[in-house]
């Protein structure tokens, strides 16, 4: 969750009284599932991830169309929220005692940043409010050989091929 309020003493009096906030709140919840067969040779873990972000900006305004009349000043409230899921598998198949083979693939999901919605005039990055997540399609195989124990010492190795696919990759 991140909240933001913003003030600049060098606005007009009428613009600070403005409440200018930016809200953002990211929910992530995910289930599992994980069997073991073949005398724990074979673990499988399956699991859902289901994402949720609400972002809420109160931008103040000039109101041009009614000058020196009224509220000159006004504040415009936006809405955007997201709601995506997420599904992945990853398998470890144990071949020989210090040798496991690795597998997993997954549709993830990487929600926008504060300051890749709000924006930072410190990073010189402008909002960019209804941004929409990096969508991926990830493959990993692999194998961990070891631990080999050598007196006090022990080592392994470990080798893995990561493959990613995005769409809509946030810069």
């Amino acid at each position: 969750s991140f909240e933001r309020g913003i003030t600049d003493v060098l606005q007009p009096v009428a613009v600070m009284r403005l409440v200018n906030t930016r809200d953002l709140t990211k929910d992530i919840l995910s289930f599992s599932y994980e069997n073991k067969l073949f005398d724990n040779r074979l673990q499988t873990n399956l699991f859902y991830k289901l994402y949720h972000q609400k972002a809420v900006s109160n931008e103040p305004y000039k109101d041009t169309n009614k000058p020196l009349v009224g509220d000159l000043y006004k504040t415009k409230k936006i809405n955007n929220s997201i709601d995506h899921n997420g599904v992945g598998v990853s398998v470890s198949y144990k071949l020989l005692e210090p040798l496991y083979l690795l597998g997993s693939a997954e549709k993830a999901i990487r929600l926008p940043e504060e300051s890749e919605l709000f924006g930072s005039n410190a990073d010189n990055l402008l909002p960019s409010f209804s941004l929409d997540p990096e969508k991926s399609t990830n493959y990993n195989i692999g194998f961990i050989a070891g631990p080999f124990n050598f007196k006090d010492h022990s080592m392994s190795l470990n080798a893995t091929y990561f493959y990613r696919n995005v769409k809509g990759m946030i810069r």
